[in-house]
């Protein structure tokens, strides 16, 4: 290989690892309400996209954040030394501090 061709192709993976990180900070900062998988569900099962009812009249119905699970409230309270933060669209997520970008000391 030249060494041309090698920088062209090294300068090529370095884009791409660029653009693929970015889109990861953005997915993980949106995840409650911009996701893959919510997107995937409403795309293809019936009851969701659908307006399906239950036996009880409930309509099935689902957001973004459902993909997430609620963290139960009982272990936010268990850890005394620090803040679990609950996970956005579920109660208690109104209580979330911003994540530590820096540990203090």
């Amino acid at each position: 290989m030249t060494k041309q061709f090698t920088l062209l192709i090294t300068f090529l993976l370095v884009s791409v690892l660029a653009v693929a990180q970015q889109r990861l900070v953005s997915t993980l900062t949106s995840f409650s309400t911009d996701n893959y998988f919510y997107d995937r569900i409403i795309e293809k099962n019936d009851f969701y996209n659908k307006g399906v009812v239950t036996n009880s009249g409930n309509t099935f119905t689902i957001s973004p954040y459902h993909v997430l699970w609620p963290i139960i409230n009982s272990d936010i309270q268990l850890n005394i030394d620090g803040h679990i933060n609950q996970n956005l669209g579920y109660s208690g997520s109104e209580t979330n501090v911003p994540a530590l970008d820096q540990i203090p000391g």
